[in-house]
């Protein structure tokens, strides 16, 4: 499930997947609240004569149109749905960007709303892809990137900075090892560096945030203080792609993991994850699911 708020702070929107009635179905699926709580509207969208439909990301424009991402089972497109303001379909396009059946994972747009970007994998093992679509869901570039050595990736994250370059977080494997990386491209499609910022067995990333300094965050895991765990990992690199620093936590042999981040006007950063947790004991794994938000300054220390 995904939750955004309007540029204007007045709405809700969230999007996931649901149930169209038919066994073995589902739809994505789209909805609209007042700050009050109450439903303005809901649609479901999906492709006739597939079974499933996921969304991946959502994105909400200045004027209230409704951009849902995501993707479809039957040849495994990606999909962009558009709805205005009052939840009317404007279009639904599918679209394969880097000539490969993928799956769209999570989604962005540009500052003033005139370009959309996807990230997800391409479903034979061929790497990450970055798509730019426009505001009418045509293509304008897509890329493929991967792990060292050709090595297969995983997009999970991206995000836009003050000059609309675009911030990809990934999941990559090079010779068996599992690295957490993010790349950065300009709004041309050209990359500007790539960086492999954590290697390990349990290692992950989900998702990346800017700040006003267009300094990177990116949010996972990893297994650097636990041998039978996972941590919850963040680190801070600058625009450049250096490494500013990494934090990680967790409780010892428990799964944390780190799902995602965003920065506030502040510049602090809030984040929000799970820990699979049973109360007074120390076995099992995935016993009991807690959620996990907490809040940090730009230099990683806590605020409470």
């Amino acid at each position: 499930m995904i939750w955004i708020i309007s540029p204007n702070n007045e709405f809700m929107y969230f999007a996931g997947t649901t149930k169209d009635g038919e066994p073995g179905h589902q739809d994505g699926f789209v909805g609209k609240f007042d700050k009050e709580g109450l439903c303005q509207w809901q649609q479901a969208w999906g492709s006739n004569g597939v079974n499933e439909n996921y969304t991946g990301g959502c994105v909400v424009d200045s004027s209230g149109n409704v951009y849902a991402h995501g993707y479809q089972t039957y040849n495994y497109y990606a999909t962009l749905v558009k709805y205005n303001s009052s939840g009317t379909l404007q279009f639904q396009k599918e679209y394969y960007p880097s000539g490969y059946s993928c799956i769209a994972t999570a989604a962005t747009t540009n500052s003033d709303n005139t370009a959309f970007y996807h990230t997800g994998y391409i479903t034979s093992t061929q790497g990450a892809y970055i798509v730019k679509l426009d505001s009418a869901g045509a293509v304008t570039w897509a890329r493929k990137i991967t792990g060292e050595g050709g090595g297969n990736a995983e997009g999970n994250g991206i995000a836009c900075d003050s000059s609309d370059n675009v911030l990809l977080a990934f999941h990559a494997v090079t010779g068996g090892q599992h690295h957490v990386a993010v790349a950065k491209y300009n709004s041309s499609g050209t990359i500007q560096w790539q960086r492999k910022i954590v290697t390990g067995t349990n290692t992950q990333g989900y998702d990346v945030a800017c700040d006003s300094n267009d300094n990177v965050y990116v949010i996972g895991k990893d297994s650097t203080n636990q041998s039978s765990g996972r941590d919850f990992l963040i680190v801070k690199v600058n625009s450049s792609g250096t490494v500013q620093w990494k934090r990680s936590f967790g409780v010892f042999g428990r799964y944390s993991n780190g799902y995602a981040i965003a920065v506030d006007s502040q510049d602090n950063i809030v984040v929000s994850g799970s820990v699979y947790f049973v109360p007074g004991t120390h076995t099992g794994g995935y016993d009991y699911q807690n959620l996990l938000i907490a809040r940090f300054l730009s230099d990683g220390t806590g605020t409470g």
